[in-house]
């Protein structure tokens, strides 16, 4: 799997303290590849969240979705789907990998890389496919940017390997305070969000 095999996992583990954290590195990928790579595209809302902690003492959220569209991948409509997030806090422990696990009552679309394998995280290049709807439509990429559009057709053409910023290359956004200010673009909503996903969906 891709995140498997190319992210860097910078660890760094407090002793003296019940939390473990650790610094995490992905590399950056473009909208392309997300759309085109991830095995599942789906609207969804988060309907339960379930942290766990194994036999080995890694702690796991598992966090169950809602399907309200397919935007791609072998998924149904009113079916919810459990997936699977490295970190979360259990017997009074938390681990934190760096990696947004989506909250109870999250409204989002999420980009899957993986429904069945044991990722760190399940959503393709973690926060890149990761895309929270706001109660007034906004579309949030990363912790607060707005998306404002996508460039279905951009490719990453640089032979340099880049470390993501946590939005996808490709990605259009602004910082919340600079959206509806002209003449900057004002943001989508979710049914031009998805027709640039289906757009951007090769054969």
């Amino acid at each position: 799997m891709f995140f498997i095999k190319k992210f860097l996992l910078l660890v760094s583990i407090c002793l003296c303290c019940s939390t473990s954290s650790f610094a995490s590195s992905i590399l950056e990928v473009d909208f392309q590849q997300i759309v085109n790579k991830s095995e599942s595209i789906f609207e969804g809302e988060v309907v339960a969240t379930t942290p766990e902690m194994s036999a080995d003492g890694n702690i796991y959220t598992f966090v169950d979705f809602l399907i309200l569209d397919v935007l791609s991948g072998d998924l149904n409509v009113g079916e919810s789907i459990t997936l699977r997030f490295t970190g979360g806090s259990a017997n009074g422990l938390t681990l934190n990998v760096g990696s947004t696990i989506p909250a109870i009552g999250e409204h989002g679309v999420y980009f899957v890389e993986s429904i069945n394998s044991q990722l760190v995280n399940p959503l393709y290049g973690w926060s890149q496919g990761h895309y929270r709807i706001m109660a007034n439509g906004h579309i949030i990429a990363g912790d607060t940017q707005v998306v404002i559009g996508a460039d279905k057709q951009s490719r990453s053409t640089s032979s340099k390997t880049n470390l993501s910023t946590g939005i996808a290359s490709g990605v259009i956004t602004l910082a919340p305070q600079q959206v509806n200010t002209p003449p900057l673009a004002p943001p989508i909503l979710l049914d031009e969000f998805k027709s640039l996903i289906k757009d951007a969906k090769t054969p």
